[in-house]
């Protein structure tokens, strides 16, 4: 920067923004988690890798286990709108794009377009399904939960002690807010457990599967 001050070079190359559209002819169908996981970005070396015209910069194959790429984490249950960023995050890291424009045509909605390629990214959708699957069981405990606060709330307004003690099971005695604190950290315990069993099992091998070249 002190050498040269019209320099585009001030800040390091974003991988997404970047880096990726970037990529050599040869990584063209590659997806941008294969990219990402199993190639790192540099300067000519010994080794100079793929070479990216625009940024000056080589890309080279990772030594050892691919890099896990991270993620914004929705819920695709939550909104219509929620779904729609979720599917295009989704698609953004399967399909292989250059700009924008390249990951869903206009005038066709990200729910569509996953529909439209699902049959041709079969472990896009496996992927999917299974954080689907996780989302939609937390969700259920996470109104259960709800209910059961309604439920003691309401049978102690009534003056209806039994049903409250039945209802409270191992956690009789305790009051509303006290034992809402308790299924709270229940339900983050099971979501925790719920979560690093998937990741360290099914969708790590999903997620794996979609380093794979198209």
């Amino acid at each position: 920067m002190k050498n040269n001050p019209d320099s585009s070079e001030l800040f390091y190359n974003h991988w997404v923004l970047d880096v990726y559209p970037a990529r050599p002819e040869k990584l063209e169908t590659a997806s941008l988690v294969k990219v990402t996981s199993c190639y790192e970005k540099g300067k000519a070396k010994k080794d100079k890798g793929l070479k990216m015209e625009k940024l000056s910069l080589y890309l080279r194959k990772r030594v050892g286990k691919p890099y896990i790429v991270t993620h914004q984490t929705l819920n695709p249950n939550e909104s219509e709108e929620t779904k729609q960023t979720y599917l295009h995050n989704l698609l953004k890291h399967v399909v292989s794009w250059r700009a924008e424009t390249d990951i869903c045509p206009a005038g066709v909605s990200y729910s569509e377009h996953f529909e439209q390629l699902s049959s041709e990214y079969p472990d896009m959708v496996a992927y999917h399904e299974r954080n689907v699957h996780l989302e939609t069981q937390a969700q259920k405990i996470s109104d259960a939960v709800h209910e059961k606060q309604q439920q003691l709330q309401l049978g102690e307004n009534d003056g209806d002690k039994a049903a409250e003690e039945d209802a409270l099971g191992a956690l009789a005695g305790r009051q509303p807010d006290h034992l809402l604190i308790a299924m709270q950290d229940v339900l983050e315990a099971h979501q925790t457990a719920v979560q690093k069993d998937a990741n360290a099992d099914d969708l790590q091998k999903a997620y794996e599967a979609l380093n794979v070249d198209q």
